[in-house]
């Protein structure tokens, strides 16, 4: 349906309180060395597999379409799972180079329909991730800074360019790195993994 391409996750898991599903992601080569991934979820129903994000009216799997390499998860540990959906944070353009994108973990609700858990900004180079705030929405976008492998959390006005009230910044480093006693006193760590 969506062209070459591979699965890189498959997972067992439950749709609600009662319909188990297969879960699986697919990397999908689009050319010129663009890929994206997307999602499809699939029962057994009446011994015949049904996928249940699509149908002949609706295409569910379509919305899954993205650039990150985020995989299907039970990302609030209740036992369903949700699937990723993204679009891009305020001041960046879809598809774009330097994109950044706003993550939203849904339940698939009656009728095909998307029931938003959770709204996450991930950071794929350096392997976290923030949820954000429902008033942070529409409202809060992040400035990247890849030389110091920062992550500005600013209220969004109008533009990037205008965007500078700063509400939260994520640094990641080595502890090789040179540290200066004004950043030690300015960021605080909030945790280790490996070197990082």
């Amino acid at each position: 349906v969506f062209g070459d391409g591979e699965v890189v996750s498959r997972q067992v898991g439950m749709v609600d309180n009662s319909t188990p599903a297969l879960f699986i992601d697919n990397q999908i080569n689009l050319g010129r060395n663009l890929q994206m991934y997307v999602s499809q979820v699939v029962t057994a129903y009446g011994g015949d597999l049904v996928n249940l994000l699509d149908s002949d009216d609706t295409s569910l799997s379509e919305t899954t379409m993205r650039h990150t390499r985020t995989l299907c998860q039970d990302i609030n540990g209740d036992g369903i799972m949700e699937v990723p959906t993204v679009s891009p944070l305020p001041g960046y353009e879809e598809d774009e180079d330097d994109t950044l994108y706003l993550t939203t973990f849904n339940r698939l609700g009656v009728g095909r329909t998307w029931l938003p858990v959770s709204h996450c900004a991930i950071n794929e180079d350096h392997r976290y991730m923030v949820k954000i705030p429902e008033k942070w929405l529409n409202n809060v976008t992040i400035l990247s800074l890849p030389e110091s492998s920062e992550w500005s959390f600013v209220r969004f006005e109008e533009t990037l360019e205008d965007s500078y009230s700063l509400l939260l910044k994520l640094k990641v480093s080595s502890v090789k790195d040179y540290h200066d006693k004004f950043e030690s006193g300015y960021f605080e760590l909030l945790g280790t993994q490996g070197l990082f």
